[in-house]
């Protein structure tokens, strides 16, 4: 099986090519992407160098190119380094319930 992955992006620039590269990839122009994401042709233009956008264009803009809704998986996985934070982690989670 071919690997179509690009590495994780270290920087916005990064970020910014990745999105380039995907809407290329799928045949789609800038007011293409803005018009399904329900976002302005700067907010697509903005990301794809690597400049300041808002979180809400960013996320319709990844929506669009991949398909993935991020918001239904934002923030539902604690980030736990060791079993010591898993048990303490869930020791809260338990207290709070």
């Amino acid at each position: 099986m071919v690997s179509y992955s690009i590495p994780l992006p270290s920087d916005p620039t990064e970020i910014g090519k990745r999105a380039q590269r995907l809407r290329s990839l799928l045949g789609m122009s800038v007011s293409d992407v803005a018009s399904e994401a329900g976002v302005n042709d700067g907010d697509v233009i903005r990301l794809e160098q690597g400049s300041d956008v808002s979180l809400v264009a960013a996320l319709a803009i990844h929506r669009v190119l991949s398909g993935e809704l991020v918001s239904e998986v934002m923030f539902t996985r604690p980030r736990l380094k060791t079993i010591d934070e898993v048990e303490a982690f869930e020791a809260r989670r338990l207290a709070n319930r």
